[in-house]
């Protein structure tokens, strides 16, 4: 339970001390995306985004497809295990 109340007000005190961040880190997604518009950088580049955060349609597609060998296999599976018993 205490380490609970210590997670829950970890956000609140931080805020109280250091304040909000006006930059994001270089390092960090949001920090990309800033630099990239500030700097005036492409983001797309050949139908693929440079800029991290962002999902080309292809990735998308992959995804779907993942999930359709998934699927097969499991289908699979099934059959075969149940043509064994």
């Amino acid at each position: 339970l205490n380490d609970m109340r210590r997670l829950l007000l970890l956000p609140v005190v931080h805020n109280q001390f250091d304040g909000r961040q006006e930059t994001w880190s270089p390092y960090t997604v949001r920090g990309q995306i800033e630099h990239f518009r500030r700097e005036g950088l492409v983001e797309k580049d050949g139908g693929w985004f440079r800029v991290p955060g962002r999902v080309d349609r292809i990735s998308w597609l992959l995804l779907v497809f993942f999930v359709a060998v998934l699927v097969f296999l499991y289908l699979l599976q099934t059959l075969v295990h149940g043509t064994i018993q």
